[in-house]
Order: structure tokens, then C-alpha cells, then sequence
């Protein structure tokens, strides 16, 4: 593997969508998973991972 960096936030979905607004993007879509790379051990399934697209607004 080449590609062994990794950098991470940690951030919640809400202040990741107000800086979006703030900086003038509108939020075209949010989507929250369940599953994915991040799995968390067996039990109730919760959102661990979502997937966002942001386009300039006007």
C-alpha cells in the first residue's frame, strides 16, 4: 500500500453543515450509514459514517 495517511476531525454532522452554510454552500444531499469501513461491534445499528455534497449556492 502507498496510500498508508490518514488524517481525521472530529466533527459533528451539525457543525460540518453550518460551516458549509456559512461559507456560502448549500447542501444538495446528507446521507447517513450504517455501515461501511467504520464498523462499530454487534448490537443496535447506528449512523457511523455519512456521505455529503455541497454545490456554491446561487
Amino acid at each position: 500500500m502507498t496510500a498508508t495517511v490518514t488524517v481525521e476531525w472530529r466533527h459533528g454532522v451539525g457543525d460540518v453543515v453550518t460551516a458549509l452554510a456559512a461559507a456560502g454552500l448549500r447542501v444538495e444531499f446528507l446521507h447517513e450509514h450504517d455501515r461501511g469501513h467504520f464498523r462499530l461491534p454487534a448490537g443496535p445499528r447506528v449512523p457511523v459514517v455519512y456521505s455529503l455534497r455541497a454545490a456554491k449556492a446561487g
